[in-house]
């Protein structure tokens, strides 16, 4: 008899199978468990032997592994932690590789992208859902109710009714799901009539400049000069009053939730630096964005918060907010090496700079026996800001696997070399 398909699996990555993810494989869920968004579920055959096209190596994390997809490319992917067991759920993004957890576990994962179906309707975009297949958009949201954890078992918020942050209040009620959820109601708090119809051809229209200028206002709102605040009301026929109505104090409140459990969200950091910053606490703005620049430029998600308009020399918006506030700086910082990096008023070289200084990092701790460091900056030589040359990040995986086979972290170790072999 055949063992099951989660202890092939397992073995094959040296991982630890959860039993949500162990009965999605072996009770056969996959084969019809469709989800609200993504609804392309990998076969197990398909992650025993993975086919050209589904591993992206260079661009998806290399500690991931993808098993569900969406109708363009997106992907949900199991992230393996240095001990085998599955640490979290991630979307990932093909279009620029940017990544947010979508929960702990696959039902989690599940769950949330029925909240998010139901959050940013995309029925437009599928050429619209009926009534009837209803049932058929949330079946894996309702298998994912009998895998959770019951502790966090949320309400069936799809069967009912709901005002436009219902769905992740019942998340949030539960704690599924907490990081992206919380992403998405900062989102909500930040929504303004010029975010919603302030778009490139109505800058263009108007004569004005898309990015920066307008990218910014529909950033923050109180950016915009007073003149220019009434044109745009008087184009887009909202009073000046309601243009730009946002809540930064709930932003700021949430990113904050988001900091005290995780330090890798590149736009927690900066939203709450941002909330720090436009009420003059530049200590707190600069200290929370001292720790947002550590974050890979992959977790900033620009283009849904709007932050993508600072200087394409400085590569982050945290490093663009430092500079401008340089003034307040403590020396040492001022002085770091890793933020001169940024500084440097080069874009073009900045890629290749930033590779460099963690492989350097990385190989002075492999020489000292610092294996599970070396993992970690190597990692970041690759996916801090990333690469220009997709072929560089061969060189890097393999690194990346000596480190973790070092390390003793055979999960790590077996799932970067699977990336490597995709370049």
């Amino acid at each position: 008899m055949a063992k099951p398909w989660s202890d092939q699996i397992a073995a094959m990555y040296d991982l630890r199978m959860p039993a949500d993810l162990a009965a999605w494989l072996d009770d056969e869920v996959w084969r019809e468990a469709a989800g609200a968004e993504f609804c392309m579920a990998r076969t197990p055959s398909q992650l025993l032997v993975p086919e050209p096209g589904v591993v992206w190596g260079g661009f998806m994390l290399p500690d991931t592994l993808p098993i569900i997809s969406n109708q363009y490319g997106d992907w949900l992917c199991l992230r393996a932690a240095s001990d085998g067991q599955i640490r979290e759920i991630i979307y990932w993004c093909h279009r620029g590789g940017d990544w947010i957890p979508y929960g702990r576990s696959l039902s989690e994962a599940l769950l949330y992208d029925a909240a998010f179906r139901l959050n940013y309707d995309r029925r437009a975009e599928w050429g619209g859902v009926q009534e009837d297949d209803r049932n058929g958009l949330f079946r894996a949201a309702e298998w994912a109710l009998t895998a959770i954890d019951p502790r966090r078992q949320p309400a069936r918020f799809w069967q009912s009714d709901h005002a436009t942050d219902g769905p992740l209040a019942a998340l949030r009620a539960a704690g599924v799901a907490d990081t992206a959820v919380s992403r998405d109601l900062i989102l909500h708090a930040l929504e303004s009539e010029l975010k919603v119809r302030g778009t490139a051809h109505v800058a263009s229209e108007m004569g004005l400049q898309w990015e920066p200028d307008f990218v910014s206002w529909v950033f923050d709102g109180a950016l915009i000069p007073e003149l220019t605040r009434e044109e745009l009301s008087r184009q887009l026929q909202t009073p000046v009053d309601q243009l730009t109505v946002q809540d930064w104090d709930r932003a700021e409140v949430l990113a904050l939730e988001v900091i005290a459990s995780r330090d890798d969200m590149g736009w927690a950091f900066d939203v709450a630096g941002w909330a720090a910053e436009r009420r003059g606490d530049f200590a707190a703005a600069l200290d929370l964005y001292w720790r947002g620049l550590h974050c890979s430029a992959f977790s900033d998600d620009t283009v849904r918060f709007r932050t993508h308009w600072f200087p394409a020399e400085f590569g982050k918006f945290a490093a663009a907010r430092m500079h401008v506030l340089r003034d307040h700086l403590p020396t040492d910082w001022a002085e770091d090496a890793y933020l001169q990096l940024f500084w440097a008023g080069d874009a073009e070289s900045l890629h290749e700079r930033v590779k460099q200084y963690w492989c350097g990092v990385a190989d002075d701790q492999m020489d000292v026996g610092m294996h599970a460091a070396a993992y970690q900056s190597y990692y970041r030589a690759g996916w801090d800001i990333g690469l220009r040359v997709v072929t560089d990040y061969s060189e890097i995986l393999e690194q990346m696997a000596a480190a973790a086979a070092a390390a003793h972290y055979s999960a790590l170790e077996r799932i970067a070399r699977l990336h490597a072999r995709f370049l």
